[in-house]
């Protein structure tokens, strides 16, 4: 969920590369890799009991569930890894990045790592990712059981985000040579489009890390791939949000300041998935499991019972 614009109060020169930072490699030693459908994930797999998976957002990676995840261990064995081309994981060009094979390796993941059932928790790309594993769930060709569902903000009515039209450039033939260009020289101006959508409530260094996980192996240049999930969630909206009306248990929980994935959307999925308990943040932007991460530990933990 990029937004094109600069703030001045960062003085970034971001660029991509294969080189880790020492933080980021100390973040790297904290996981692991596995190979899945020829693709090498990077993820986490810790404590012990049931099975929360926690799916993360765009551009970003399971980074954003770090501070988190400590708070679900007591209760759960926590998995988080980052999707096929973003974070640590493969960043190929010999991918498709629709949400539906995004799906597909979340899948195989969990099958790699010998889960059957699991509480699914998910944030702004991933909450589509996550309905249509609802939607194999009900019609019982998931590979495994989702035992709750656990959303956050994510632009899952494509037509109600509040997403720049400099975003959409990437959906339009004609305009998509202009979005790649536009998406591969914004580097500079991520820490502060980063800063502004998490309402300045992430710290530089957090932001920092954010930038360098996404640049990390031509990631810009990833960017125009993955805006398909625009038009998938077109496609697949009677499939997906009809998923979330049926699925249950489900929690909705928005950050009802985010600038992005505006809380209309989540007013809207609460009103069409009249079984869900539907909760709202204040004070939190478009990263609510990096900007509250005790507070969407809460939530997740309700959302499962556990």
């Amino acid at each position: 969920m990029l937004i094109a614009m600069t703030m001045p109060s960062f003085q970034a020169t971001a660029q991509e590369s294969s080189e880790l930072s020492t933080a980021a490699q100390e973040w790297e030693a904290t996981g692991q890799y596995i190979t899945v459908d020829g693709h090498r994930i990077f993820y986490h797999d810790v404590g012990e009991g049931p099975v929360i998976l926690l799916l993360h957002g765009h551009p970003s990676s399971s980074y954003d569930w770090s501070e988190v995840v400590p708070n679900l261990t007591e209760k759960a064995r926590v998995i988080s890894f980052d999707h096929v081309g973003w974070g640590l994981s493969d960043k190929p060009v010999r991918f498709g990045y629709s949400l539906m094979e995004l799906a597909d390796v979340t899948e195989a993941l969990v099958a790699e790592l010998g889960v059957t059932e699991a509480h699914v928790a998910s944030h702004d790309i991933s909450t589509s990712v996550h309905t249509e594993l609802m939607a194999r769930h009900l019609e019982g060709s998931l590979g495994f059981t989702i035992l709750s569902s656990t959303v956050f903000n994510g632009s899952i009515l494509q037509w109600v985000s509040s997403e720049p039209d400099e975003q959409n450039l990437a959906q339009h033939n004609e305009t998509l040579f202009e979005a790649m260009r536009q998406m591969e020289a914004m580097g500079p101006e991520l820490p502060g489009i980063l800063d502004e959508i998490t309402l300045g409530n992430l710290s530089e260094d957090r932001i920092s890390m954010m930038v360098e996980l996404l640049l990390r192996d031509n990631g810009l240049q990833r960017l125009p791939a993955q805006a398909v999930y625009m038009r998938d969630r077109y496609v697949h909206s009677e499939r997906w949000v009809g998923a979330m009306e049926q699925i249950s248990p489900l929690r909705i929980v928005w950050a009802s300041d985010d600038p992005v994935a505006n809380v209309a959307i989540g007013r809207e999925l609460a009103q069409r998935a009249k079984q869900a308990e539907y909760t709202e943040i204040k004070g939190i932007g478009h990263f609510p499991n990096a900007e509250a991460p005790e507070v969407i530990a809460e939530q997740i933990l309700l959302g499962t019972g556990l």
